[in-house]
């Protein structure tokens, strides 16, 4: 979880440089997915999105802005148009004490996802954790990445 953190702070700084989501191809104790030819397909769409401008297929969802008021979080996405959901959509909160909590992340409209928190909650994670499981995907059927945020951090910077 954390390598895949930093290699997309990486892209998100490095100007010629992309993330590809693969986390969701892979398997519980191998690191490369058997299955080449998704990340052929997402790597390929990729480079026809930024490369020949086709149209953002390529591009998995990234965090454009985050919210923070007294109860909840809302993360707006770029690159989504409509949400597909997986199962069950949850992440899981961290309160000051060290205590954790399973919380439903509510598909709000097209860009947007909110998560209710309480006053105590200090971080948020979703899919942190070496063998995820997606729940939430753009139209691409490309997962949102995973993630996790320090809350009060956020409320300093908003």
């Amino acid at each position: 979880a954390f390598l895949r953190e930093q290699q997309r702070m990486v892209t998100s700084k490095e100007p010629f440089s992309f993330f590809i989501t693969t986390f969701d191809t892979g398997e519980a104790h191998a690191i490369h997915p058997a299955s080449k030819n998704i990340i052929g397909t997402r790597a390929a769409n990729l480079v026809l999105s930024h490369s020949y401008k086709k149209d953002e297929k390529g591009y998995a969802p990234e965090m454009k802005t985050i919210e923070v008021n007294d109860h909840e979080v809302i993360i707006t996405y770029k690159y989504v148009k409509t949400w597909s959901v997986k199962g069950k959509p949850v992440c899981t909160l961290v309160d000051t004490e060290g205590n954790k909590v399973e919380r439903r992340i509510n598909v709000a409209n097209n860009q947007q996802l909110r998560i209710n928190i309480e006053e105590s909650t200090s971080y948020i994670s979703y899919c942190f954790e070496n063998f995820p499981h997606p729940t939430i995907f753009n139209e691409e059927h490309l997962p949102i990445p995973a993630f996790k945020m320090n809350i009060r951090e956020q409320c300093r910077s908003t």
